[in-house]
C-alpha cells in the first residue's frame, strides 16, 4: 500500500494496519502501479476483448478472456514493464513469478514428484509378494516426516545441541533393542567402518538440524533427495562400481528437480 505524497503512509498505516493486518507500506504509488500483476492482467487482455464489451457479451474473465494468443502478448509486454520500473528504481518482480508467489504455485510438490521419479529410476526397486519390506519402508518414511515436522517445530525454542543429543539417545535406545537378542562382537575392521557410519551420521544430522534451523521443512526436505546421487557417486568413485544408465539418468532428474528449487527459492529471496 502507498500514498501520495508518500510520506503520508505511516499515519495511514495507523488507522487501517490494525484492521487490516495484511497491508504492507512500499515506498510510492510507482510501487503500487506497476509492481502488482493486475498491471498486465487488466489493461491488455480488457483491451483485447473490448468487442465483447461492446456487444455487452457476457464472458469469464480469466478463462474465456485470456486465451492462449493474449498470454502470449502479456508474456512479451511483461519485461518493459520490469524495465520501466527499474529504470524508475522500483524492484519489479516478473509475472510468472508474482503469480507463483501470489497463488502459492510453488514448485515444491512437482519437484518433490520429479525427485522420487529420480529415485524410482535410480534405484530400479523390485515388488515382489511379500508386503513386509514395503510396509517397513512406508513405516520409516512416516516416521521421518513426523521426525522432520518436530524438529522443525522445536526450533525456535530449543537449542541444535541439545535436539541431536536426544535424536541420536532416542535412536541408539531404540537400535540397541532390537540388536541385544542376536549381538556379535563384529570384525575390528567392521568396527572400524560402523564407527565411521556413526561419525558421518552424526555429522549430516548436526547439519540437517541447523538447515531446519534456518528455513521452512519445506524448503530443505527436497535436499535431501541428494543422497542418492551422492551414495550412487561414492560407490563409483571409491568402491569402483559400476553405473547403470538408469542411474545416471535418475541423479540427473534429482539434480534437475533439486536446481530449479534451489533457483525458485533465490529469486523469490530476491539474492
Amino acid at each position: 500500500m502507498a500514498t501520495l505524497p508518500a510520506g503520508d503512509i505511516g499515519r495511514l498505516m495507523d488507522v487501517l494496519g490494525p484492521v487490516f493486518p495484511c497491508l504492507e507500506p512500499v515506498a510510492g504509488v510507482l510501487e503500487t502501479g506497476f509492481e502488482g500483476a493486475g498491471a498486465m492482467l487488466h489493461p491488455i487482455p480488457s483491451l483485447m476483448n473490448v468487442n465483447k464489451m461492446d456487444l455487452g457479451e457476457s464472458y469469464d474473465y480469466y478463462m474465456e478472456g485470456i486465451t492462449p494468443h493474449i498470454a502470449e502478448i502479456i508474456t512479451a509486454c511483461d519485461p518493459k514493464r520490469v524495465a520501466v520500473c527499474r529504470a524508475l528504481g522500483v524492484e519489479a518482480m516478473p509475472l510468472g513469478d508474482m503469480l507463483v508467489k501470489t497463488y502459492k504455485l510453488e514448485p515444491k510438490i512437482a519437484s518433490t514428484a520429479l525427485c522420487l521419479l529420480g529415485a524410482y529410476i535410480a534405484m530400479q526397486p523390485s515388488f515382489d509378494s511379500n508386503p513386509l519390506p514395503l510396509l517397513a519402508a512406508l513405516s520409516a518414511a512416516v516416521v521421518a516426516g513426523i521426525a522432520y515436522t518436530m524438529l522443525s517445530y522445536c526450533k525456535n525454542f530449543t537449542a541444535p545441541s541439545v535436539i541431536i543429543f536426544h535424536f541420536s539417545l532416542l535412536s541408539t535406545v531404540c537400535s540397541a533393542v532390537l540388536l541385544l537378542p542376536s549381538f556379535v562382537v563384529p570384525p575390528l575392521p567392521v568396527c572400524f567402518m560402523l564407527l565411521m557410519v556413526g561419525v558421518f551420521a552424526a555429522g549430516g544430522q548436526f547439519l540437517l538440524t541447523y538447515a531446519y534451523r534456518h528455513a521452512p521443512a519445506s524448503e530443505v526436505s527436497i535436499y535431501q533427495y541428494a543422497g542418492v546421487v551422492f551414495t550412487a557417486g561414492l560407490s563409483y568413485f571409491a568402491f569402483g562400481e559400476a553405473l547403470s544408465g538408469s542411474s545416471i539418468l535418475g541423479g540427473v532428474v534429482i539434480l534437475g528437480a533439486i536446481f530449479w528449487v534451489f533457483e525458485s527459492q533465490r529469486k523469490s529471496s530476491g539474492s
